[in-house]
């Protein structure tokens, strides 16, 4: 009973460690996915500015808001959305 206890331990340990290993390969695949093109261009949003400040080579570049053609895009339909 104890080898067979110790057999499944080991087995359910090395699996529990392959599929780690499986969703960190994974994950990492996906973030280089997201992170666009290996030579740019690129654009991003920043949000944090310390970030942006100890950064070189970046440049802040700021784009004023436009207005939606079709707004209102949200309705409020319902009695208490309505001010």
């Amino acid at each position: 009973m104890s080898k067979l206890f110790s057999l499944m331990s080991l087995v359910l340990a090395a699996g529990l460690v392959c599929g780690t290993g499986q969703v960190i390969a994974d994950s990492k695949t996906s973030v280089d996915r997201m992170a666009g093109q290996v030579n740019g261009p690129w654009r991003r949003l920043f949000l944090d500015a310390m970030v942006v400040e100890e950064s070189q080579g970046l440049e802040r570049v700021f784009h004023a808001a436009k207005k939606h053609e079709q707004n209102p895009v949200l309705i409020a339909d319902q009695p208490w959305e309505k001010t």
